[in-house]
């Protein structure tokens, strides 16, 4: 079998970004996320308030660094959006809950929020219909 070598598309030392604050099930986080030609191409997560239970958990944010950084080397990759979100969605584990973002509704852990937000936001319109509206357009610079 002929595997054809690996390819990761290199970011531009300037790029956009889009930043959302996150609450759920009483955690605060926020998502940035980096766009060349208006596509997504990196994730970062980051910690904000957290609720007593978790605060001393230092798991949290190692959880949204790899989230963030795994779905970045696929989004660089060439992988389509879609195909990372369908692979983020419906994992369960703490915090989940419902989030005060319009259109996310329930998430079942923060890469479940991070495929809803990221599906709504930037994926195939049939996929947004089911997710929620889009981001306003962004302002002239």
């Amino acid at each position: 079998m002929d595997i054809p070598e690996y390819q990761r598309f290199k970011m531009p030392a300037t790029r956009q970004s889009v930043t959302h604050k996150a609450e759920m099930g009483g955690v605060e986080f926020y998502i940035t996320v980096g766009l060349v030609g208006g596509r997504p191409m990196e994730v970062f997560i980051k910690a904000g308030t957290l609720p007593p239970e978790i605060e001393d958990d230092f798991g949290f944010q190692g959880w949204c660094d790899i989230t963030a950084e795994l779905s970045s080397v696929i989004l660089q990759a060439g992988v389509p959006l879609k195909v990372l979100c369908r692979h983020l969605r419906a994992h369960r584990f703490k915090p989940s809950g419902f989030a005060k973002q319009e259109g996310i509704g329930h998430a079942n852990s923060v890469p479940d929020y991070l495929a809803k937000w990221m599906n709504m936001n930037w994926g195939e319109k049939d996929d947004q219909e089911v997710a929620g509206p889009k981001l306003p357009e962004p302002r002239g610079e």
